[in-house]
């Protein structure tokens, strides 16, 4: 393993994740108060020495590498001129990636043992192992199908209701051999699951399904996300107060950031809470992601909901299934209805209806 490479694949823009996602890429987007690209990064074994980041220029990931350089002295962004896909984003490592190497996704929580799929993998000696986890609704992912010696017979991506047959998933992390890269066309669009693996296949290589259980979610759109969020917390069980909240009551599992101040309110469970934080009295907040230095008044009602940085939140405010973008401002006992989302740095004076996209440009569509 020692030497090994990896590439994190951070590229692309999510609109389903708007207006969150309009203020950072989803590498950035927290659970857990921390960004799930760093998430990753922590996680990978240490004798993976030399990381490339493939990124489509975005101004706060490079940013963020360049704030966190001791942290990861090993991590080589590689900015594309033009969206490549997920492969095609790889065709330009083709003169350093000589050996077996790691492909991770940036959009993806799970709790796949790094270590074992690249044991798998030299032990099975085909061209790529596959993470692959079981779900009981496979239909928006690629679907993948074994043998007894969890050799990949069927590769399908996003069937029909009538063409599932099997609930394993492709579930997006990658150990490849370099010969990979010469299936990559060099130039234009070029995707794994559409293209690279579903040809390798056909031609007869050698593809194996590594199964791993614990917990996997794609963080696709807006449920997912909370979803996410939820599992990790459960999973953890925290009740971590960095900071003391005396007055609060909080009913586990709760991730409350450092110098964050709660009153007299009701915080939980499944809700994390991000850094520099004031809540005020009589709040109820559960299932929840807040993120940080956001500003809630009195007597205000969240659930089910992303509420993005600096936000502000006047006393007597009803927010259910919404998302809030960064810097927004929710004055006083407005109510923002189920599935709305409010853009960045907009000022809500007046209720917002169920499923309203508001602030958000002309031409976005969901």
């Amino acid at each position: 393993m020692r030497g090994l490479k990896a590439v994190l694949l951070a590229g692309g823009k999510n609109h389903y994740l708007s207006p969150i996602i309009e203020t950072r890429p989803v590498a950035l987007l927290r659970v857990l108060n921390k960004p799930i690209i760093e998430r990753i990064l922590t996680g990978l074994p240490r004798e993976i020495d030399e990381i490339f980041v493939t990124y489509d220029g975005n101004k706060q990931l490079k940013r963020f590498f360049q704030k966190r350089k001791k942290q990861f002295p090993n991590v080589r962004l590689v900015e594309e001129d033009m969206p490549l896909g997920p492969a095609g984003s790889l065709k330009g490592l083709e003169e350093v990636l000589k050996e077996t190497f790691l492909v991770l996704q940036t959009d993806i929580i799970s709790s796949v043992d790094v270590s074992k799929l690249i044991e798998f993998h030299k032990e099975k000696g085909g061209i790529v192992s596959l993470s692959v986890f079981r779900t009981p609704n496979p239909v928006d992912y690629g679907i993948v199908g074994l043998d007894d010696d969890n050799r990949i017979l069927k590769f399908l991506e996003k069937p029909k209701g009538d063409q599932v047959f099997s609930t394993l998933v492709n579930a997006g992390t990658y150990v490849c051999e370099p010969s990979v890269l010469s299936e990559i066309p060099s130039h234009g669009y070029c995707d794994f699951a559409e293209d690279i693996f579903p040809r390798l296949l056909r031609r007869g290589e050698l593809l194996y399904g590594f199964e791993f259980g614990g917990f996997w979610t794609d963080v696709g759109d807006f449920d997912t996300y909370l979803l996410s969020n939820r599992r990790m917390l459960e999973r953890s069980m925290t009740l971590r107060m960095k900071s003391k909240q005396p007055r609060a009551r909080i009913m586990p599992p709760v991730l409350v950031g450092r110098e964050c101040r709660i009153g007299e309110s009701t915080i939980g469970p499944v809700v994390s809470v991000g850094d520099g934080t004031r809540i005020g009295k009589k709040c109820k907040i559960y299932d929840s992601i807040i993120y940080e230095n956001v500003r809630i008044g009195n007597n205000v009602l969240i659930s089910s909901s992303i509420i993005g940085n600096d936000v502000e939140i006047g006393s007597g405010a009803v927010i259910i299934g919404s998302m809030i973008g960064d810097k927004a401002k929710i004055d006083a006992r407005i109510k923002i209805g189920y599935d709305s989302r409010i853009w960045p740095k907009k000022k809500v004076r007046k209720d917002v209806g169920e499923g309203k996209l508001f602030g958000c440009p002309r031409d976005f569509r969901l």
